[in-house]
């Protein structure tokens, strides 16, 4: 399926009609797939007619008891991919704003967000992902580019990140498949608060691949405690799950 999102009316048209997708009825967690777009990011992934270039993967040099739920901020996830395409189609939703992306990983999201014309763009992640999120920058030829920024964003502390910056306003949170196991949840959830406390006119854009649908139905109702669900765009997955966009306002 294919949404288009007009600023005008604030609101989505179905571009291009598509079967309805079959909701999860299991609580099992489906195991983390491989990507199903064969993208190597060497000039193959363009935002704007412009090619978004990753430095090639490294596998990591954490042991296994020093990663974080697998290091996952160094693959590039399918919601990323989708997140920026919805993005391209829709320049509206990031053009003039202040972005915040929260769980970066490789930083397709971020990057593409202020090649749409994002007037700032945060990428934030946990520390072992900021070298790649450098490395992305500089490769994009982004290194001095002004209103850029890449910072450690610990959602179990976000009030770090808040501290250091507290005259900075944000428009638009972002996030791409960031939630994939039930621990997440609240944290992210408190984190979301948290920024949208000091941000209250913010939208909050979350691009979510259905994994578990405990995970999922735990998310919107945390969610649904402090913020108003104003669009959910369901799409196909074409092998297990399925693929949508939330956005949400205070």
């Amino acid at each position: 399926s294919v949404f288009v999102f007009d600023p005008d009316t604030h609101s989505w048209h179905l571009e291009q009609p598509d079967q309805a997708a079959t909701s999860l009825e299991s609580d099992t967690l489906l195991a983390l797939p491989g990507p199903q777009f064969n993208l190597s990011f060497d000039g193959d992934f363009t935002v704007n007619g412009v090619p978004l270039l990753l430095p090639a993967a490294k596998p990591t040099p954490r042991s296994q008891h020093e990663q974080l739920h697998g290091d996952t901020g160094r693959s590039v996830w399918e919601g990323a991919v989708l997140l920026t395409k919805l993005l391209e189609k829709s320049p509206g939703l990031v053009a003039g704003r202040e972005v915040l992306e929260l769980g970066a990983g490789r930083g397709v999201a971020g990057l593409g967000a202020l090649r749409l014309g994002a007037r700032r763009a945060v990428l934030t992640d946990l520390g072992y992902c900021l070298d790649g999120l450098h490395e992305a920058v500089e490769l994009n030829g982004l290194g001095q580019a002004e209103g850029l920024e890449v910072v450690e964003l610990d959602w179990q502390r976000p009030e770090a990140f808040l501290r250091a910056r507290p005259a900075e306003h944000f428009d638009l949170v972002l996030a791409a498949d960031v939630v994939w196991l039930l621990e997440l949840v609240a944290p992210l959830v408190e984190a979301l608060q948290a920024i949208c406390k000091e941000n209250p006119d913010a939208d909050v854009l979350v691009m979510h691949r259905s994994r578990a649908a405990n995970v999922e139905e735990a998310f919107l109702a945390s969610m649904a405690g402090s913020f108003e669900l104003l669009w959910e765009l369901r799409g196909r997955d074409a092998s297990q799950g399925q693929g949508q966009g939330q956005g949400q306002g205070q």
